[in-house]
């Protein structure tokens, strides 16, 4: 028998696929979405921190990192992509 994923899984795939194809405004929505319903997940909160990196929210982007570095503090994919954000404060 299968067992269906959570909600909270099945929106933070979304969010990949519609980062995947460049659609980071609705992939920012959906992140929220899922985020309400399990508000540690550290794959939603990665993906949302780089659809708005994408967007030059850099600040925002930083706080996604953050959180995620409050749950696993030496995860290395919020460490890299907290670079993204950092490196375009210096071109602001």
């Amino acid at each position: 028998m299968l067992s269906a994923k959570p909600e909270s899984e099945v929106l933070g795939d979304k969010v990949a696929h519609l980062i995947q194809l460049w659609r980071c405004q609705e992939a920012m929505q959906i992140s929220d979405k899922a985020l309400a319903i399990k508000h540690k997940s550290v794959l939603t909160l990665l993906d949302k921190g780089l659809a708005l990196n994408n967007f030059g929210r850099y600040k925002e982007a930083i706080e996604c990192y953050d959180k995620v570095l409050a749950i696993k503090p030496n995860d290395i994919d919020a460490l890299n992509g907290k670079g993204y954000p950092l490196d375009g404060f210096k071109k602001i």
